[in-house]
Parts: C-alpha cells; structure tokens; sequence
C-alpha cells in the first residue's frame, strides 16, 4: 500500500500485487503539475513483517512539468 501526496495537499491512497521478483507498479493519475510525494505505507506477504525503520527509503518525489 502506497500514498500519494499531490502538490494541492490532497491524498489517494493505492494498492497493487507485486510480480514474482517483488516489483510493484503504482501510476500517477492526477494530472496536477508540480511536485508529488509517494510512500509506503504497508506490505503485506505471508511470514513477512514491514518496518518502515529499517528501510533505506520509505517515501520519495517527482517533479510532474
């Protein structure tokens, strides 16, 4: 699970299934410009515990033109 933050402020919230080797692709639907803030939220997977602490990353941007 991911979410969204837009350059208005607003939030969407996204779930998606990964592919076998763990990728999992999220699209960007709002057509605001500017810049855009995703981050995960959760994982989900059997036997599997997310901890956002122990990751390198957990949100990241992009500039939409």
């Amino acid at each position: 699970r991911v979410e969204w933050t837009y350059p208005s402020g607003s939030t969407l919230a996204q779930e998606a299934m990964s592919t076998p080797s763990g990728v999992a692709k999220f699209r960007l639907k709002s057509g605001e410009t500017g810049l855009h803030r995703l981050c995960v939220t959760s994982i989900s997977e059997v036997g599997w515990s997310y901890a956002p602490g122990q990751n390198v990353e957990t949100c990241d941007t992009a500039t939409v033109p």
